[in-house]
């Protein structure tokens, strides 16, 4: 190996190592499972992450449907905007779209979001009467909507009965 070689190898190896520290996350927000209320229930799947250069990455992915059953809300973020995590709470905020099914109807509704996350309790397999106790010690999901070109707003705030919600960072 001549010098030239060596010099190109060492700036290539501490570019790659570089990237990878920037890329790496400083704030993980993360969940999966189904969230009840007294009138709806949700199944919700997010990971969110952002590296020490303040990008946000991540998706997040909320269907719930009434008690009722007779309509079905789903939410797609679209653009994350911000992560703050602190200990045990996470908070992301973003561009989304806000979909609703009510029969042979569907609307898609552009807006923003706030979606808050607590992780209260280490995951656990419950029975079916346990998963119906809301007065349990559960992690929290909580999503606020807001349309663009409207007053539309739409709300979720449940107690997390399967699955479970991770939030860590720096």
């Amino acid at each position: 190996m001549n010098f030239k070689t060596i010099s190109v190898s060492i700036a290539t190896t501490a570019a790659l190592m570089a990237t990878a520290q920037v890329q790496a996350p400083q704030a993980v927000m993360a969940g999966k499972g189904l969230a009840k209320n007294p009138e709806a229930t949700a199944e919700f799947q997010f990971r969110l992450g952002k590296n020490d250069q303040g990008q946000v990455r991540g998706q997040l992915d909320f269907t719930a449907k009434g008690n009722e059953g007779n309509r079905v809300v789903h939410v797609e973020l679209k653009d994350p905007h911000g992560l703050q995590v602190d200990q045990n709470t996470g908070i992301t905020r973003g561009e989304a779209v806000l979909v609703v099914h009510k029969g042979d109807h569907v609307d898609r509704i552009p807006g923003r979001i706030m979606v808050k996350a607590i992780d209260v309790v280490q995951p656990q397999r419950d029975s079916q009467e346990a998963e119906n106790d809301l007065r349990r010690p559960r992690d929290k999901f909580e999503l606020n909507f807001n349309a663009n070109q409207s007053d539309l707003t739409y709300k979720f705030e449940g107690a997390v009965v399967r699955g479970d919600i991770k939030i860590g960072g720096n």
